[in-house]
Order: structure tokens, then C-alpha cells, then sequence
């Protein structure tokens, strides 16, 4: 037996010692008194042939009566062939899995993981989840999640009916953070285990881009007289002139970018193909490169976000700035790659390998060795100021028509 008055006055010692009341029949119920004075209720109990001890609290927060009630139940689910630890156990994940949200669920995930990602990936990862995943399930308790794989499904399906790109990204993202979820037990199972084949992927669609050279120097007379983010419009003055992927551009910091050698060296983790690339620089970049520096002087980024602190533009924001200038559906921030290697193929007639090592791809065909990222470094720095020259003459000519026209 337990009596308050006896309990209260237990003093703590220099180690950990047991007070089990008065006399026998506590059914392994005892104090653990701690040497920091805490008073905890534990019991001891053998299941299966295996001793083990359950824990029951503090005292006086659980009271003795209290502490009885739970050592009664132990000893009822013994009766029963349960293991009162597992019971427990599997009680409070239950309780996890109807107060926690996938929504909270998720952002562990992505805060325990965005260390290995690249910002670009972050910026896709939370974009599919906020925009698509998060107004669909965000606030759905776990333990629901678990039970709604039709849901699920008809979710993933409608995306993908939709034309929705995301469709497969939406599966895979979710797929990983219910797997995490039942590795850390906070799910029984994982609803996505076995939809891994449900969504296939999109066929390619090939970035919109405007090859004719008329309209190239059209477009690019209008990214001149672009209004907004000064990040934005420099970053679409810079893009058709360094063939690189808009993501690549985004992301780009100062300490990549050599302004008296006119080279920037993308490093591998950031690049498609993961092997560090070098673009030479034209002038106009450079001259490009100088007047935004100068904007944003203390910028770790090129192109530093205009909402976000401490952080890139983001793709999207060149595609927005594209549609508002009404080229959705004409020119994507990508195809200017496309713009590039037809203008240089067809136009100026420039080297195969020169303009495929200079766009990061792969010479030749399967059994041709993958270009080193210096390749033909010295033709692709003439390339690069021809291809810049080459621009701001077809500029002119539109700036020129322009004029013409508004004169009439």
C-alpha cells in the first residue's frame, strides 16, 4: 500500500533507489525516487518469459490512486495475452496519427531533407505541395490519410486528366513522406506503396521558343522596355545570351562568376548533367552583370528575389514576366536554349560540338565520351560574342522597324 504521507516524505539520495509502500501486493507497482528528488511511478511486469517495466508518470501529477488504476490495467491486459508496452505504445501513435496533419507531416520531411537539396528543387518540392498537395489534404489527420487511398487516387488521376505535369511529382512526393512517415511510426502503412506505376510520365513537350530572327529581336527589344523586378528584367536580358537552363541562371551566385577572366563556372551539384559547366561571358553579359551588381551590392545572388530575403527569383517569376509581356504560349524561359542552337546552326552556322558542349549536353550519340566541362573553351568564347553581337543586331533592326512604323 501507498499513503501520502509516506510517499511525500521520501527524500532523494545520492543514487536512484526503489519504495514499493508499505508491505506486498503493489502487483509490481513502485516509486522510482531520483536523485534530483523526482518521484516516478514505474511497474514491473514479465511477459512471454521477458521482464520489462512500464512507466506510469510522476508523482504527485499521477496520483496513487491513480497509479493503482494503471497497474490494474496492466495486470488485466496480461490476463488478456497483451503486452501493456506495446498497447501503450501503439495508443500514443494513435493519438499522434489523429492530431497530426499531413501538413505537419510534410514539413518535417521537407525541413529534415532541404539541407540536400538544391534551392531550385526546394522551390519545385514546396511549390507542388502548397499549391497542389496542401489544399487537397493539408489539414487531414494521419490516421484518416491511412484509409483514403481511393481519395488519393482519384486526386493523382484528376491532375493527370487535367494535363497537370505535376501528376507524377505529386505521387512521388507523396509516396516519400509516407514512407518516411512509417519509418519514424507515425503510420501503420503507406497509402502510395503500391501506386508507384499508376502516373506516366508526360511525353516531352518541347519549350516554346521563336526562332525566326525578325521576332527574336522583337522579343528581345521588348525584354529591354520590361517593367517590374529589376532581378526579373536583368535575368531575361542576361538568359538568351548564356544558354543555360533557367533554373541555372536563377540560382547563380557572385562567387561563381570571374569578372576579370569574363567566365562563369556552374558547379556540378547545380548542373543537370552533374559535372561543373563554364559559360564565357559576352561583354554585353558582363555590362549586364556590372549594372545589377550594383543594384543589389550586398546580394549573395545574381538575381535576388524581390520578396523573398536572402533568396533567388525563382523560374516562375520569368515565366509570369514573359506572359505579361505576351509571349505565353511563343517563348518559354527555356527556349531560349531552343532559340539558341537554331540561330547558331541554322544562322551562323557555328560547330556542332562547339554548340552542344556550350549548351551542357552530351556529344554524339551513347558510346561518344561526355565532354570535358573546358572543351573547346577558346571557340566557345568567340561563339558567345558572335552569338551577342549577332543579337543586338537583330535588336536594332527591330528597334529600327519599330521607329519606321511610328513615323507613319
Amino acid at each position: 500500500m501507498f499513503y501520502d504521507t509516506k510517499t511525500k516524505a521520501q527524500k532523494p539520495k545520492d543514487k536512484p533507489y526503489k519504495y514499493t509502500g508499505d508491505g506486498k501486493g503493489n502487483g509490481g507497482l513502485y516509486l522510482l525516487i531520483t536523485p534530483s528528488g523526482g518521484k516516478l511511478w514505474r511497474q514491473n511486469y514479465t511477459y512471454e518469459g521477458k521482464h520489462k517495466t512500464i512507466s506510469h508518470g510522476s508523482y504527485p501529477e499521477i496520483s496513487i490512486l491513480e497509479a493503482q488504476g494503471k497497474r490494474d490495467e496492466v495486470k488485466m491486459m496480461l490476463r488478456q495475452g497483451i503486452d501493456p508496452m506495446a498497447a501503450k505504445k501503439e495508443n500514443r501513435q494513435e493519438a499522434l496519427r489523429n492530431t497530426n496533419t499531413f501538413r505537419m507531416l510534410a514539413e518535417n520531411w521537407v525541413a529534415r531533407n532541404a539541407k540536400n537539396w538544391s534551392e531550385g528543387t526546394l522551390i519545385c518540392y514546396r511549390s507542388a505541395l502548397e499549391k497542389k498537395i496542401y489544399p487537397e489534404f493539408g489539414d487531414t489527420p494521419l490516421i484518416q490519410m491511412e484509409g483514403q487511398r481511393g481519395k488519393i487516387v482519384e486526386f493523382i488521376r484528376r491532375l493527370e486528366k487535367n494535363g497537370e505535369t505535376t501528376a507524377k511529382k505529386v505521387q512521388m512526393l507523396m509516396h516519400q513522406i509516407f514512407r518516411d512517415a512509417v519509418q519514424a511510426d507515425l503510420c501503420k502503412a503507406n497509402p502510395m506503396a503500391e501506386l508507384s506505376g499508376m502516373v506516366t510520365r508526360p511525353p516531352v513537350r518541347h519549350q516554346p521558343a521563336i526562332t525566326d530572327p525578325r521576332e527574336v529581336g522583337k522579343l528581345l527589344l521588348d525584354l529591354d522596355n520590361a517593367k517590374g523586378s529589376p532581378s526579373i528584367a536583368y535575368a531575361l536580358r542576361v538568359l538568351p545570351r548564356v544558354f543555360v537552363r533557367p533554373s541555372e541562371l536563377c540560382e547563380a551566385t557572385w562567387n561563381e562568376i570571374n569578372m576579370e577572366t569574363a567566365t562563369w563556372t556552374i558547379p556540378a551539384g547545380r548542373m543537370k548533367m552533374k559535372r561543373p559547366h563554364v559559360v564565357p561571358l559576352s561583354q554585353q553579359v558582363i555590362e549586364l552583370l556590372r549594372e545589377v551588381k550594383a543594384l543589389y551590392p550586398d546580394s549573395n545572388y545574381l538575381f535576388p528575389s524581390p520578396r523573398a530575403a536572402g533568396k533567388p527569383i525563382t523560374t516562375e517569376g520569368l515565366w509570369q514576366a514573359l506572359e505579361a509581356k505576351g509571349y505565353k504560349g511563343r517563348q518559354s524561359p527555356h527556349g531560349f536554349r531552343g532559340t539558341a542552337s537554331t540561330l547558331l546552326y541554322g544562322q551562323l552556322r557555328k560547330s556542332p560540338h562547339v554548340i552542344e558542349a556550350q549548351l551542357a549536353h552530351v556529344q554524339g550519340n551513347r558510346t561518344t565520351a561526355a565532354y570535358n566541362h573546358a572543351d573547346y573553351l577558346e571557340e566557345r568564347r568567340e561563339m558567345m560574342q558572335r552569338y551577342a553581337d549577332y543579337l543586338d543586331e537583330l535588336k536594332e533592326k527591330a528597334r529600327e522597324e519599330e521607329e519606321k512604323e511610328q513615323s507613319k
